[in-house]
């Protein structure tokens, strides 16, 4: 709390402001991957390979 007692109200606000920024763009890359996780799931389900057309990337 000796953080906050330092900043101004102004210095919070921009520093809240920031961080819900962030989350916000956090929050659609989640959901994007989510849908194509949801995609994907699908097209296993259904028995397709969905794997088939790509190459496989190494991680190494």
């Amino acid at each position: 709390m000796n953080l906050a007692k330092q900043l101004s109200k102004k210095e919070i606000k921009k520093f809240l402001s920031e961080n819900f920024e962030r989350l916000k763009i956090i929050k659609v890359a989640v959901q994007k991957e989510i849908k194509a996780n949801e995609k994907l799931r699908k097209k296993l389900e259904s028995g397709e390979n969905p794997f088939r057309n790509q190459q496989i990337k190494s991680f190494v």
